[in-house]
């Protein structure tokens, strides 16, 4: 990144989804633990913005009121079905053609 900084690129940097809400996480803690790894994680992207970094959120995109990726856009825990690439592929074309206004 910081090359691509030096020869004055802008950098797309993307958070990381989440899972899927699980039901039955009482039986899998490891869900928790990788929701919070993910969300440290992106804690941690959020704060690398600048003027040439821009981030894409797609938590943001993704996520229903839980901070999971929202039931519409999944297909299990881990998987983003059509709905969700679609809306992400959608987003991503919009922060492209914007930057290229810059």
């Amino acid at each position: 990144m910081n090359k691509a900084r030096s020869n004055g690129s802008r950098v797309i940097l993307t958070t990381i989804f989440g899972l899927g809400l699980n039901a039955c996480e009482r039986l899998d803690p490891a869900t928790v633990q990788i929701q919070a790894a993910i969300e440290r994680v992106n804690r941690t992207i959020r704060h690398i913005a600048a003027p040439n970094v821009v981030i894409f959120d797609s938590v943001a995109i993704l996520a229903d009121e839980s901070g999971f990726v929202a039931e519409q856009y999944r297909d299990d825990l881990l998987h983003i079905n059509a709905a969700g690439y679609r809306v992400l592929n959608e987003a991503l074309g919009n922060l492209l053609a914007a930057q290229l206004q810059h």
